[in-house]
């Protein structure tokens, strides 16, 4: 006979719940658990050996692109540095000693002569939404027997031909102030390739494929002319001055999302009930609904 003051299991007499796990979920959760545990066996093991490969790549990816982020942060700090030392004269002396590692990104003044024989246009520009093109032309520098490219600004595409591009020209002599930049051969071309014939539009300002086309040595580098404010002449300078992150951090996100999903959604389809969807409760109503009016129908009948 069981003593009047020991507890009831699973509750005390007044009917609130224990401690004690009820049976029911109790079976449910150990049946999930062993399901759990079956997909380290058989078959089963191969695919969650491939899901786990999968995600891994997906991981590697994303931190492969969050690594790039970090570079790009750590060029752009370079170029804001750069950009705050003060301004290079590129006088004949200084153009005799051009040394791209420390001109590069940095704000620089030239005079010289224009050749406008050797100009070239920078194509795919665009400026307020205008397609149009960028007059590249060669400044060769006073008592130097070199030149440096100098990106005078932004024209219409319309006006890209080299007669049309006549009513753009400025004096004979200039100065410009501006932003230099390294070259910037286009991307997977092979160094030294060989131009058949003279190119007059370029994707990039690829210095070393221009210079096979002109008689004189220009510089390793090329100019970036400021905006002036308030003009409205062309051309128009337009310098792309910003630094941004790019989409790499969005990439980053994007990839470990993947990975989040795709090992959540495998866990969620192989540990469910064996033969169970989440459309059998549907499934169900509807046919129970459809017996139910084929009985009305042949009462009616």
């Amino acid at each position: 006979m069981a003593a009047r003051g020991a507890p009831r299991r699973g509750g005390d007499s007044s009917g609130r719940p224990g401690d004690a796990v009820p049976a029911a979920p109790r079976a449910a959760l150990g049946a999930r658990l062993g399901r759990a545990r079956a997909l380290a066996r058989g078959r089963r093991l191969a695919l969650a050996l491939l899901v786990l490969l999968a995600a891994g790549g997906m991981v590697g990816l994303g931190c492969w692109q969050f690594g790039r982020l970090t570079t790009r942060r750590a060029i752009n700090a370079t170029i804001e540095r750069r950009r705050a030392q003060p301004t290079v004269t590129l006088d004949a002396r200084a153009a005799a000693t051009a040394d791209p590692a420390t001109i590069a990104e940095r704000r620089v003044t030239v005079g010289g002569t224009w050749d406008y024989a050797g100009e070239v246009v920078l194509r795919n520009r665009a400026y307020q939404q205008l397609t149009g093109v960028h007059l590249l032309t060669p400044l060769r520098i006073d008592g130097s027997d070199r030149a440096i490219l100098v990106d005078r600004g932004w024209i219409p595409y319309t006006e890209a031909a080299p007669d049309r591009r006549r009513a753009y020209r400025q004096p004979a002599r200039g100065a410009v102030q501006g932003l230099a930049h390294e070259s910037r051969p286009p991307s997977g071309a092979p160094p030294g390739n060989s131009l058949a014939a003279r190119q007059d539009a370029w994707l990039t300002a690829d210095v070393a494929g221009i210079q096979r086309q002109v008689p004189y040595p220009l510089l390793p580098v090329w100019v970036e002319q400021a905006a002036v404010p308030g003009r409205a002449a062309l051309p128009i300078p337009d310098p792309t001055l910003a630094l941004d992150d790019g989409p790499h951090l969005g990439y980053a996100i994007q990839w470990w999302g993947f990975a989040a999903i795709l090992l959540a959604g495998y866990l969620v389809v192989m540990t469910q009930e064996p033969g169970t969807t989440r459309l059998q409760p549907l499934r169900a109503r509807s046919a129970e609904r459809g017996a139910r009016n084929s009985t009305t129908d042949n009462v009616s009948g």
